[in-house]
């Protein structure tokens, strides 16, 4: 076999194991992505990070001088796009670690490394470790009068354990905005809206949020 088939076959090889497990990693990506803030353009640029990744290192393997002038060229390049879940990290450096081992021919380092992360990722995911034990939701609303809110301290402490009060604001003469932080006893109640309007005279614009960081998708 000629040397350049020969070097385009392990070209192709260490690409393609590459492409393989980088989609592997971006469907994992796109399963276990809990909050707001999925991004395709971020998914779609694990595959080509790993890919970059390959080519690269294959290029600059046992030759000093190009790696050199690669950390020049990687140095002057100001990279703007922040990433919004320190979770992303973990891919990013994962389909990084699979380009570099599948461009030195390392297929075991890289197919048994990087589905094993992988693994663990989907475990994590599924036991839902880390989550808190207590979740908290943003609770704010508005009342006509200020002593209306004695009346929803009453209420509170039949369904949330804790309250606390993060922010209040006079928004005109007649409507004052209360937005606090609840801790729900067992889970949030269906009829909590309700309750709040029969309960609280004057209450309007009631917002319930979950927390990002709790809500999945």
């Amino acid at each position: 076999m000629p040397v350049v088939q020969r070097e385009l076959t392990v070209v192709l090889m260490n690409m393609g194991m590459a492409l393989t497990l980088a989609i592997i990693v971006s469907y994992l990506y796109r399963f276990t992505h809990a909050g707001y803030s999925y991004s395709r353009s971020f998914n779609i640029s694990l595959i080509g990070l790993a890919l970059i990744v390959c080519m690269t290192m294959m290029v600059i393997a046992d030759q000093l001088a190009l790696s050199l002038g690669l950390v020049g060229a990687v140095s002057i390049i100001r990279f703007r796009t922040a990433v919004k879940d320190p979770r992303d990290l973990s891919y990013i450096f994962l389909v990084i670690a699979i380009g570099v081992a599948c461009s030195t021919a390392n297929y075991v380092i890289a197919a048994g490394g990087g589905l094993s992360i992988c693994l663990v990722l989907l475990v994590l995911h599924f036991i839902h470790f880390g989550r808190a034990t207590a979740t908290d939701y943003t609770l704010s609303f508005c009342i006509r009068t200020p002593e209306a809110i004695h009346q929803f301290s009453a209420m509170s402490t039949d369904v949330f354990s804790r309250i606390v009060l993060r922010s209040t604001a006079q928004l005109d003469s007649e409507t004052y905005e209360y937005v606090y932080t609840v801790y729900p006893k067992t889970a949030v109640p269906a009829e909590l809206v309700g309750a709040l309007t029969q309960r609280v005279p004057g209450i309007s614009r009631i917002s319930l949020i979950q927390p990002e960081t709790f809500v999945d998708v």
